[in-house]
């Protein structure tokens, strides 16, 4: 037992007295109970040193989950010096196998600010956490491409580093591509690429960005049912530009209600054409249509109608 070595003899372990009949017994290993009864008892004492920098990475290799201990280890950084680079790289070795533990993909990001916040953090950093990002989400072993930390993490990261030096969004056009093209299904990869199109979360589209929904419209005419892509399109439009404003888009809807009739989501951006036309009995026509093909929400597309039907 850890308690027991010559470098803890110092510390007097708190342990936690449940009683002879607890509410609810967690059997815990006896290592962990160990390792825990010093944890309070640092924490109790406001240790912050290189041995219990240790002690948070013999408790965080058998529990990942457990977030006081992540915290007090952040404290710990700070009061004994260690770099944000090396703190980040020991992070790196634990999310292969935590690869939806939020307790690790939080902790990273909080290395990264503290490098971001000092100063200390250049344009090869990003581009390396990037690549990071790149190979975590392409990782055969995981087969995770749309693993919710690693995208998140990576839109905190362009939009703290367009902040801070000015790492253009447009940096990852490239990688979001790769990856719609390895699932078109990945509304993850969808979401991202849109995100860098307006340049973050604040950001708008001044103009139509015409080159990615015609791809977008390609890749619905060969996968209609797709919802990303069209939630990509509408996504891309400024406000006050009608959808058919586009030619490629009124185009494709047609083409994808000539061979697939039923298309919920065509039918609903073939009724919306209609209505910003001004054509509001075309309009209500189509969403009468949508109503019968898209029965669970058929009280809310009727909805519509009758507001359409009124004007």
């Amino acid at each position: 037992m850890l308690s027991r070595s010559q470098d803890w003899k110092d510390v007097q372990p708190i342990d936690i007295d449940e009683g002879s009949d607890p509410v609810f017994f967690i059997k815990f290993t006896e290592e962990f109970k160990d390792l825990m009864s010093l944890f309070r008892a640092v924490a109790a004492s406001g240790e912050r040193s290189p041995r219990v920098l240790s002690l948070t990475e013999r408790i965080i290799n058998i529990s990942p989950a457990h977030y006081t201990v992540w915290y007090h280890r952040q404290l710990v950084c700070l009061a004994v010096g260690r770099t944000w680079r090396e703190e980040l790289q020991w992070c790196s070795s634990l999310a292969d196998d935590n690869p939806k533990n939020y307790q690790i993909w939080q902790h990273r990001r909080w290395c990264l600010n503290c490098g971001i916040c000092s100063g200390d953090f250049t344009a090869t950093d990003a581009q390396c956490e990037l690549d990071f990002l790149s190979n975590f989400l392409t990782n055969p072993d995981h087969n995770d491409h749309k693993n919710y930390h690693a995208w998140s993490n990576r839109q905190w990261l362009l939009r703290s580093c367009n902040a801070s030096i000015k790492f253009p969004f447009d940096k990852d056009f490239e990688f979001c591509l790769k990856m719609i093209d390895l699932d078109v299904f990945n509304n993850s990869a969808w979401n991202h690429w849109h995100f860098c199109l307006r340049g973050g979360p604040f950001g708008s589209f001044k103009e139509l960005p015409t080159a990615a929904i015609s791809f977008a419209c390609g890749v619905l005419l060969r996968h209609a049912d797709n919802e990303s892509p069209w939630s990509f399109i509408r996504g891309c439009f400024p406000e006050g530009v009608p959808f058919a404003s586009f030619q490629p888009l009124v185009d494709a809807i047609s083409s994808i209600l000539v061979q697939e009739p039923r298309c919920r989501f065509a039918l609903e951006m073939h009724a919306i054409i209609a209505a910003q036309s001004g054509d509001m009995a075309a309009a209500a026509t189509r969403y009468c249509a949508l109503s019968e093909v898209d029965v669970t929400r058929k009280g809310y597309w009727l909805s519509i109608v009758n507001q359409l039907r009124s004007l």
